[in-house]
């Protein structure tokens, strides 16, 4: 294939054949390649050369290390990293399904009920990285995989970042890492002691953007979105005339707070928000085809009462005129079997 990637290709042709582009990005691009060695598909993501040159390679290599250690059923893990041909790239399962990005786009909002399990699932995973010492730094709807088997994962943690690093960061003083639709303030600041809060942040805008249809903050730049992070409130959900159970929106607007202290404490408290803001919405009643049901049923219970009716209506007719509908039958039968020897019902014979 044809790419601006091709000598990173070539110095990469020993152990993966790349066949197609996935998607790209602000940050990589991602291909669909195939591992020689093992024979499977991987997805393969390919940093853009200004971002590498930002990065230090010997921190990104030891954070993918990092990264690569997180087993949960709800993160999809990392496989393999390197620097070839002056590009750094991390390797990946690739997923048979879609993005939540994909799925946004062609038809948002998406149900309640599917709102609940994706940011519950995805909450859950940042937890364990969390606990295990790792911020995501890019939680978007891109890096939310579903399944077709109804599970979510959490994907790319390639520019993850180990807390506790103190100075020695993955970046160079003052870039900023992410996506600016869902960047928190404290990252957009490119503060240097970032935590787990940020990405219950972005958690929260993937959330927002769920339910709404779009992104809490839109603009002509990227330095537009990011100032409105910085300084204004998301816009309430009702003036995009969504109808949102009051405590889905509270989690959501908890989890944006523009200072770290003001959101959840962990993805552990956001998930457990979560699940009690589910328990709290009314169920909705019966569905149109359980009316219908009952309704058929109650036909049908009437329609045999008529027939049964009809039938005993019947047999009081012929007990007081000496005929029987079996008796009639009889008759009609007879006069075809009249015969000797021939049996009377040779329709009922085997």
């Amino acid at each position: 294939m044809t790419s601006p990637d091709r000598p990173l290709f070539e110095a990469l042709s020993g152990r993966y054949v790349v066949e197609r582009e996935l998607g790209r990005g602000g940050m990589a691009t991602v291909y669909l390649a195939h591992e020689a060695r093992l024979h499977r598909p991987v997805a393969l993501k390919v940093l853009r050369s200004e971002v590498g040159a930002e990065l230090a390679p010997e921190r990104f290599l030891h954070e993918i290390e990092v990264a690569a250690r997180l087993h949960h059923p709800h993160i999809l893990p990392v496989f393999d990293s390197g620097e070839a041909d002056g590009r750094l790239w991390f390797t990946m399962p690739y997923v048979d399904g879609q993005s939540l990005r994909e799925r946004l786009s062609r038809k948002p909002p998406l149900p309640l009920p599917a709102v609940f399990r994706i940011a519950r699932e995805a909450a859950q995973a940042l937890e364990y990285a969390h606990q295990h010492g790792v911020i995501h730094r890019d939680v978007k709807p891109e890096n939310i995989l579903l399944t077709l088997d109804g599970s979510t994962l959490v994907a790319d943690f390639g520019i993850a970042r180990s807390t506790g690093t103190g100075s020695d960061r993955i970046t160079s003083a003052g870039m900023v890492v992410g996506t600016p639709s869902y960047m928190s303030p404290e990252q957009a600041s490119a503060e240097v002691e970032l935590d787990g809060r940020t990405d219950i942040y972005s958690l929260g805008c993937v959330l927002y953007e769920m339910v709404a249809g779009r992104p809490p903050f839109t603009g002509a730049t990227p330095h537009a979105v990011v100032a409105r992070h910085l300084t204004e409130p998301p816009p309430p959900l009702r003036t995009l005339g969504r109808r949102v159970p009051p405590a889905l929106e509270r989690v959501i607007l908890t989890a944006m707070a523009k200072s770290p202290d003001d959101r959840f404490s962990s993805a552990a408290a956001f998930a457990t928000a979560l699940d009690e803001a589910e328990a709290a919405v009314p169920r909705p009643p019966r569905t149109l085809w359980v009316v219908l049901l009952i309704v058929l049923l109650a036909l049908g219970a009437l329609a045999v009462g008529a027939l049964l009716l009809r039938r005993g209506e019947g047999a009081s007719r012929g007990a007081g005129g000496g005929r029987t509908l079996a008796s009639g039958f009889a008759r009609k039968m007879a006069q075809i079997t009249t015969g000797e020897g021939v049996e009377e019902w040779p329709a009922w014979s085997p």
